[in-house]
C-alpha cells in the first residue's frame, strides 16, 4: 500500500513499532506518527487526520533511525550523534538521553546505530549500519541492566541492517541494499539471541524472505511484528521516501509462521 499526505512533515519513515496495539512510525527528522488502525487491515486512510508529534532534545532534533517499546515507553536510536533516548508518550515530546559506551559512539557518522529491538527479558539488542569490525562483520551490542556487551553481526551480498523488532524469543531484522543498477532490495532475517552471550559472540541470523524486483521494492527501513491469527506473525515494513518525489512511502504486510519444535528421531 502506498501512503500519501499533503502534510509537509509526512515521509522519511525510518522505524516502526507497536505500542498498546497501535502502530507508530518514526521519521528521520524527529516526527512520530500514530498510524490509523485501518492501515493494519489493508484499507486506506485520510492521512490528514493522522496524529503526529515532534520529538526533540535540548540541543535540537536528532537523526532518529530506530524505535522500540519498553514498559510503556519508547526507545529511540539516533545516527550521526550516536545516541540512545527514552521517550515517555504521556510526558511530552522531550527525549531523555540514555548512556552509550564510547566504543559505540566511535561509529562512522552516517553508519552508526540503525536498529534496536527489545528482547522479552528487557534487554536491548542494537545493530550498527556500517561499523565493520572485520570483513563482512558489523558491530552489534546487547544492553543489559549493567552494561553494553559487544557482539558481532554477519552480513553478505551488500545487505546491512536498518531495522529490527522482537517477539517472544525471535528477533526479526530488516536489511537493505542499494545499487545503481539494481536499485533497492530488502531481506528479512530471524535470529534467536543467545541466552548467555560472551563478548564478541557472532550472531546467527537466517534469511526468511527478500523483496526485490519484480516485487514491490523501495527504501524499506522500518519493521514491526505482532501476533496474528493461528500462530502466524504479522510483519509490517515501511519505506523511507527521503522526502523525494522519485520515491514512495510503502507499507507492506508479510506473514511468518515460526518453526515448531523439532521432531525427535
Amino acid at each position: 500500500m502506498r501512503l500519501r499526505s499533503r502534510d509537509p512533515a509526512f515521509g522519511g519513515f525510518s522505524a516502526l513499532a507497536f505500542l498498546d496495539g497501535r502502530l507508530l512510525a518514526l521519521s528521520d527528522r524527529g516526527t512520530l506518527w500514530r498510524l490509523p488502525q485501518t492501515l493494519l487491515h489493508g484499507r486506506a486512510a485520510d492521512a490528514t487526520r493522522w496524529d503526529r508529534c515532534r520529538v526533540s532534545t535540548a540541543t535540537g532534533v536528532p537523526d532518529t533511525e530506530s524505535l522500540a517499546t519498553t514498559e510503556g515507553a519508547l526507545i529511540l536510536a539516533a545516527e550521526g550523534n550516536h545516541a540512545l533516548y527514552r521517550l515517555d508518550p504521556d510526558g511530552g515530546p522531550g527525549l531523555d538521553p540514555l548512556p552509550l559506551p564510547a566504543w559505540l559512539r566511535a561509529a562512522p557518522v552516517n553508519a552508526g546505530l540503525e536498529a534496536v529491538a527489545r528482547l522479552s527479558d528487557g534487554r536491548l539488542l542494537l545493530f550498527t549500519e556500517g561499523m565493520f569490525v572485520a570483513p563482512g562483520i558489523l558491530r552489534a551490542a546487547l544492553r543489559t541492566d549493567r552494561d553494553f556487551l559487544p557482539l558481532r553481526y554477519p552480513t553478505r551480498e551488500g545487505f546491512v541492517p536498518v531495522g529490527a523488532d522482537a517477539i517472544e524469543d525471535t528477533v526479526y531484522v530488516l536489511e537493505r541494499r542499494f545499487s545503481l543498477f539494481g536499485g533497492f532490495a530488502a531481506r528479512i532475517l530471524a535470529l534467536e539471541p543467545p541466552a548467555r552471550p560472551q563478548a564478541d559472540t557472532l550472531l546467527a541470523p537466517r534469511e526468511l524472505a527478500r523483496l526485490q524486483t519484480p516485487l514491490p521494492s523501495d527504501n524499506f527501513e522500518g519493521i514491526a511484528v505482532r501476533r496474528g491469527a493461528d500462530g502466524v506473525r504479522d510483519i509490517y515494513l515501511v519505506s523511507d521516501d527521503n522526502f523525494s518525489p522519485l520515491q514512495a512511502t510503502l507499507l507492506v504486510r508479510l506473514q511468518h509462521r515460526p518453526r515448531g519444535p523439532r521432531e525427535p528421531g
